[in-house]
C-alpha cells in the first residue's frame, strides 16, 4: 500500500539532508566527549566497554530525532471515510420547465434572462446560503418526472439544476397535480421526525387543479409544508422558440399572432390557500430568503453525509517510536547505576 506525505514530497530530500547533519553533529560529540573521557580509562576492557555504551546512546538518540521528524512529515497509508452530521430539513423544489418559462420577462442588473433562467439562479442562491439541508428537484410541465432525489450532495444538485432546460420534458401544459403527487412521494417515512417542504414554482399555467383539496389533505397528512411561488410578469411576454439562419428570434405563434404568456396568480393562490402555506410573486433572485424564516421553524433532524475518503494519518506511530527511542537513550544512562551525561561539561 503506498504511502503518502501531507507535506510537499520536495521536502523530503531537505528532510534526509537534516538527518545526515544531525548524525554528523552526534557523532562528532559522541567522538569528542570519548577521547576526553579515554584518557582516563585504566584498563582496556572499561575502555571497550565505555566505547559501546556510548555507541548505543548515540543510536537512540538518533533514532528519537529521526522519528520525531518523520512523524512531521505526516505519512498516511490506508483509507478513511470522513462523515459529517447536518441539522436540517427535507426540501422538495418543484420547477415548471414548460415553454412559457422561457419567456424573456425578467432582468438581472445585466440583462434580461427568461423564467427558467430566473428560476434556477434563485434556486441556486438559496442552496448555497442554506448548505444543511436535503434538496431533491422535480420538473414538470405537461407530466412530471424526478430529476434529483432528496441529496445531501449539493453540487450533484446543482449540477443538475445548472442542465435544466424546458426540452427535458416532452409533454406540454402545466401539470400542477402530478408535479405535486411526484414531489410529495420523495419523502420516506423513515424521515418523519424531519421538516418538509415544497417549493413549487412557476408561472401558473391556465387553471388550478380540481384535485386540490386532496393534495391538502395528503400534505396534511405526511407532513409537509407547501410553498408556491410565481415567476413572470402580469403584463406578459412574447415566448421565443428559436432563431432563423439569419439570426433573427422566432417567436411562438397562434393563428399568426405572437402568443404572449402572462403570469397567472390565481391557481398558485389558490394551492397556498388549500395546503395552509404560503405564496408570493418573485421579482429577484434572492427572493426565495422570505421563506427562509418559515422554513427555520420546522422540526430540523440529524442529517449524515459521507465525507471524501482520504489517507489515514500515520504520524501518531512514529511519535510512539521517537518517545520509545528517547526513553531507552535516558534509561541506558543508569546502566550500572551510574548516569553519565551525554554532552561534555564545560
Amino acid at each position: 500500500m503506498a504511502t503518502t506525505f501531507f507535506l510537499n514530497a520536495a521536502l523530503l530530500p531537505l528532510f534526509f539532508l537534516l538527518l545526515l547533519g544531525v548524525f554528523f553533529l552526534f557523532s562528532l560529540i559522541f567522538h569528542r566527549r570519548f577521547r576526553a573521557e579515554s584518557g582516563l580509562l585504566g584498563k582496556m576492557s572499561t575502555h571497550i566497554f565505555q566505547k559501546k555504551k556510548w555507541l548505543w546512546r548515540l543510536f537512540f538518540l538518533f533514532f528519537a530525532f529521526f522519528f520525531l521528524c518523520f512523524s512531521l512529515l505526516r505519512p498516511q497509508w490506508g483509507e478513511k471515510e470522513n462523515r459529517v452530521e447536518y441539522a436540517g430539513i427535507d426540501l422538495v423544489f418543484t420547477l415548471d420547465v414548460s415553454r412559457s418559462m422561457n419567456a424573456l420577462d425578467l432582468s438581472t442588473s445585466r440583462e434580461r434572462i427568461d423564467r427558467l433562467a430566473f428560476a434556477k439562479e434563485m434556486i441556486k442562491n438559496f442552496v448555497q446560503k442554506n448548505p444543511d439541508n436535503r434538496y431533491g428537484l422535480v420538473l414538470f410541465a405537461g407530466e412530471a418526472f424526478v430529476s434529483v432525489p432528496l441529496t445531501l450532495d449539493h453540487n450533484a444538485f446543482l449540477t443538475f439544476l445548472d442542465g435544466t432546460s424546458s426540452r427535458d420534458v416532452g409533454e406540454q401544459g402545466t401539470d400542477i397535480s402530478e408535479s405535486l403527487a411526484a414531489s410529495v412521494d420523495r419523502f420516506s417515512q423513515k424521515d418523519e421526525d424531519r421538516g418538509r417542504a415544497i417549493v413549487l414554482i412557476s408561472d401558473g399555467g391556465e387553471d388550478a387543479p380540481e384535485d386540490l383539496p386532496a393534495f391538502a389533505h395528503l400534505a396534511e397528512k405526511e407532513g409537509v409544508t407547501i410553498f408556491s411561488i410565481g415567476i413572470g410578469s402580469t403584463e406578459g411576454a412574447h415566448i421565443p422558440e428559436g432563431q432563423s439562419v439569419f439570426g433573427d428570434v422566432i417567436w411562438k405563434t397562434h393563428e399568426g399572432k405572437r402568443v404572449i404568456t402572462k403570469l397567472n396568480e390565481a391557481p398558485l393562490q389558490e394551492l397556498a390557500h388549500a395546503t395552509n402555506g404560503q405564496y408570493f410573486h418573485a421579482t429577484s433572485a434572492s427572493d426565495l430568503r422570505y421563506i427562509s424564516e418559515e422554513i427555520s421553524t420546522l422540526q430540523k433532524g440529524v442529517l449524515t453525509k459521507k465525507g471524501k475518503r482520504g489517507k489515514e494519518d500515520r504520524y501518531q506511530i512514529f511519535l510512539l517510536f521517537s518517545f520509545l527511542s528517547f526513553l531507552s537513550f535516558l534509561l541506558y544512562s543508569e546502566y550500572r547505576g551510574r548516569r553519565a551525561s551525554f554532552f561534555p561539561s564545560s
